[in-house]
């Protein structure tokens, strides 16, 4: 705390202040070292009522006390004066930047260096002021000669800012001064100090076992992700960490004066590092105290450490660069190809989790033949009606940016090329023709205007041997809320174990093809109690015919309005529709967390709803789901969306040491508060 007392400044700011400092100071320091302490913490913090601190020396002086408060008082006063604390020595040029920076009333800086010492440069070359006192602000002599009394000199020194000449750790120090734990609690950060006094004494030792420590640490505490502000050694052990386990950390890193060690003698590869700051995504920020010279290896500027770290992070750079465009022969990219995100769904063997909602880009041929080329891992068809359909007046569909996602609204009512369209048998082998990789899982999704409708669907797909061939699953959505005149059969209870019933019963669904619906969001737990006891009786595993689910469809009743011409923007249905893309991800998220600890193991859970990134499918799989569907994104960025997001998956897989799905699927962990 004595030499560093911007970390004191920065608990000084937190809101509400604290009242209450238990001082550790590390042993049985000199009794001077301890009224330092105290006069520190006196002047920091301000809003202390009670500081408790172990001290032999002080208990020892403190029992001569007198009893009344106001003799103690006077007693104390006289104490302190008698024992002054003993500064520590510093070197001359860290004693004249110990004092705080100061102006004149015309606002220009006063050099303290020519107040307290000796400035190098002559009055008319230096852009500090020479000319007024450091300690009083009056012009005329400098602070050495100033009459100031010996008790507020005192005062001045107690009161000095903290030493930091680096604007942008001053920068940071102020903005967690302003936010204090609410800033830390809010950005979810977590603050470990390790301290292992048996390591320290050996840079070696330290070096070789510090990075096991820490991460046994972080494992003991159940902590998942750091951000590390590191000193001198700490920096190497950091980048220790880096290179040998960087999901243990998060994004951004502050290194303050990095000792510069040989980098042959480090026990990993640089080139470790410089894999981790580019497939993580991780920045470093870097801090030096050019003052800082004590230690030769230090990074100050007497042993020109800011040119050596400079020189080693644009050869980093360049070897980022020079890697960039040999990726695909690396070390890191075999590693990504070892990751295994492919999954077995409800018998259906994926090669990628990821694949197309039925719904956008899959009403024409051409746009089906595209999903198939792409690395979607099946190929979903636009839910069919029994005739074609031209679906609701125009406009129909807008897009809400959310930053860099999107959302959306849309009243489409089930645009569609018919039956026939998406069953016919010469149209699915070429599908199979051209599908990457060789012939992916078809599903048919149809949703007949009513039961009888869809069954006679079902009726002609079972008529249909050489459809039969190409077909694996039968997707009925009962969960579109556009239809103008139409109830949502999901909503329905009545209706919708009408339909679960009938249409599980039908000889289409055999071991080659299997049953899926797909749902709309329910809000609350009874309905999901009621609608997984409805899927249950006809689960895979008991005897029926449901292989899985997806969670979930667009949310209903959504409105969108243009203030500028005070109308609606869609026209269908008043202008309402349902809701879409990055505004849904959390309620689709808990709809499948709900029907996963609900529903038969053998009904597979599909997540749908905000898919657009490789976290946003990780979330999916987390919560349960064994595969999951992309719409809004497809519809707004195309089919190349699937590689990307698979992509960004193996990715964050890889950060976390995971080689497949089943590694992280389903076992998300619930926050409890620690009272």
């Amino acid at each position: 705390m004595l030499a560093h007392p911007e970390l004191l400044r920065i608990l000084a700011g937190c809101s509400p202040p604290f009242t209450v400092v238990f001082a550790d100071i590390g042993g049985n320091r000199e009794l001077t070292h301890v009224l330092e302490l105290l006069q520190l913490l006196s002047s920091t913090m301000p809003h202390l009522r009670y500081v408790a601190v172990k001290s032999e020396a002080l208990a020892s002086e403190l029992q001569k006390a007198p009893v009344n408060l106001q003799e103690y008082i006077k007693w104390w006063e006289e104490f302190c004066h008698h024992v002054r604390p003993v500064k520590v020595r510093r070197r001359r040029m860290q004693q004249i930047l110990q004092h705080p920076v100061r102006r004149t009333k015309e606002g220009t800086e006063i050099c303290r260096f020519a107040n307290y010492g000796t400035c190098s440069k002559a009055p008319s070359e230096c852009r500090y002021d020479h000319g007024h006192c450091h300690r009083c602000l009056q012009p005329g002599h400098w602070a050495m000669d100033c009459e100031v009394t010996e008790a507020t000199h005192e005062k001045t020194e107690a009161m000095a800012t903290y030493s930091l000449c680096s604007e942008v750790a001053e920068g940071l120090f102020a903005a967690l001064r302003a936010g204090g734990r609410e800033y830390l609690f809010l950005k979810e950060y977590n603050i470990v100090i390790i301290d292992s006094p048996s390591l320290g004494l050996s840079r070696h030792r330290w070096i070789q076992y510090g990075p096991a420590v820490i991460r046994g640490v972080l494992r003991h505490l159940d902590i998942d992700q750091v951000s590390v502000f590191s000193m001198g050694l700490g920096s190497v052990i950091f980048h220790q960490i880096l290179a040998e386990t960087p999901h243990l950390l998060s994004h951004t890193h502050i290194v303050y004066n990095q000792d510069i060690a040989d980098l042959k003698s480090f026990p990993f590869e640089a080139y470790d590092v410089e894999v981790a700051l580019r497939d993580h995504d991780i920045q470093i920020w870097t801090i030096y105290n050019d003052e800082d010279d004590e230690d030769p290896q230090a990074y100050s500027r007497h042993s020109k450490g800011p040119a050596r770290l400079s020189e080693a992070f644009t050869k980093m750079q360049a070897d980022l660069r020079c890697s960039l465009s040999l990726r695909n022969h690396c070390g890191t990219q075999r590693a990504m190809e070892k990751i295994d995100i492919g999954c077995n769904l409800a018998g259906l063997q994926l090669s990628c989790c990821i694949l197309n909602a039925s719904g956008p880009r899959t009403n024409t041929e051409q746009q089906l033949m595209d999903i198939a080329r792409s690395s979607s891992g099946a190929l979903c068809s636009k839910s069919a009606t029994l005739e074609e359909r031209s679906g609701n007046p125009q406009p129909r569909y807008t897009e809400i940016q959310l930053g860099d996602r999107t959302a959306s609204i849309n009243s489409e009512g089930l645009p569609n090329k018919g039956f026939a369209a998406y069953s016919d048998s010469s149209f699915l082998q070429r599908l199979k023709e051209c599908s990457e990789p060789h012939g992916k899982p078809y599903i048919f999704s149809i949703s007949g205007l009513s039961l009888k409708e869809n069954l006679e669907m079902l009726d002609r797909l079972a008529e249909s041997p050489d459809v039969l061939q190409h077909l694996s699953a039968v997707e009925v959505n009962v969960a579109c809320p556009n239809v103008p005149g139409k109830p949502l059969v999901g909503y329905d209870f009545p209706q919708f174990a009408e339909v679960v019933q009938t249409m599980s019963r039908h000889p289409l669904f055999t071991k080659d093809c299997v049953l899926g619906f797909k749902l709309p969001p329910y809000l609350d737990a009874p309905l999901f109690d009621a609608v997984a006891k409805m899927l249950n009786e006809i689960a895979l595993g008991r005897g029926g015919a449901l292989g899985y689910v997806v969670c979930c469809n667009t949310l209903g009743s959504a409105l969108a309005v243009d203030i500028e011409t005070e109308t609606t923007v869609l026209h269908p249905k008043g202008g309402f529709g349902g809701l879409g893309g990055q505004l849904v991800r959390h309620l689709a998220l808990g709809n499948v967390r709900h029907l996963r600890s609900r529903l038969d193991d053998s009904i597979h859970v599909v997540g749908c709803g905000g898919v657009a990134t490789g976290e946003d499918a990780f979330a999916h799989i987390l919560c349960g789901a064994t595969a999951v569907q992309v719409a809004t994104q497809h519809r707004v960025e195309g089919p190349q969306c699937f590689e990307r997001i698979a992509s960004e998956l193996r990715e964050l897989m890889q950060r976390k040491g995971y080689t497949q799905l089943e590694d992280f699927r389903g076992k998300l962990r619930v926050r409890e508060s620690k009272l």
